[in-house]
């Protein structure tokens, strides 16, 4: 299949055309060296979500360093904090549970 723009979601290398993420993401790089916080902030659909999956796939590859996708997308919407922070944690869990090499706490609930 050749490449195509992808409109939709996170770029898939080899799948969509796309800007390599390494060159835009130099400064977030230092950062994580330095061990310090960013924010990946920008308008719709220019990179966040690819960017963030990246840094996970390459991270680890360094040895250095552990990364983990964890998506909060299903608290969102919760206007209660009391049904949110469950939510959250599973979250966590969910996606340490699926990690090869780090803990995963289980919460009694």
């Amino acid at each position: 299949m050749q490449p195509f723009f992808n409109t939709a979601g996170p770029c898939i290398e080899g799948e969509h055309h796309m800007l390599p993420p390494r060159r835009r993401l130099a400064n977030a790089l230092k950062l994580i060296e330095q061990k310090k916080y960013f924010v990946l902030r920008a308008g719709r659909q220019t990179g966040k979500t690819t960017s963030a999956r990246w840094m996970v796939d390459h991270l680890p590859k360094t040895g250095r360093y552990e990364a983990l996708w964890v998506d909060l997308q299903t608290a969102r919407e919760r206007a209660n904090l009391q049904e949110a922070f469950p939510l959250l944690l599973d979250a966590f869990v969910d996606a340490l549970s699926g990690h090869p090499t780090l803990p995963c706490p289980r919460p009694d609930k």
